[in-house]
């Protein structure tokens, strides 16, 4: 994914891959890490416990994702990378592959 947001310093104009590892199904347990293009995970940057729930709402079905960092400190340094507008960037993938079909 590339920054996009001119806001956000150093990090615009730069890309960033990132790898999920999946450790359960129902719910989806994970550790979301940085990585470069190639899957490898870059130990220095902060790694982020991910877990996924399925509810259903009035026959659709919602997502919910609940990220959990080491720290505050960590979660600080994630949240002013951009962490919230790329987890809402990523959500949208889904819905727009869907609809195109």
């Amino acid at each position: 994914m590339e920054c996009e947001d001119e806001n956000q310093g150093d990090w615009y104009g730069q890309t960033s891959w990132a790898k999920m590892l999946f450790s359960n199904i129902h719910p989806i347990n994970s550790f979301d890490y940085f990585c470069d293009e190639a899957g490898d995970i870059n130990a220095e940057m902060i790694e982020t416990k991910v877990e996924l729930r399925f509810e259903e709402v009035e026959g659709r079905t919602k997502v919910v994702s609940i990220c959990a960092c080491a720290d505050e400190a960590a979660l600080k340094t994630v949240m002013d990378m951009g962490m919230a507008d790329s987890i809402a960037q990523a959500s949208d993938g889904p819905e727009e592959e869907l609809s195109e079909k």
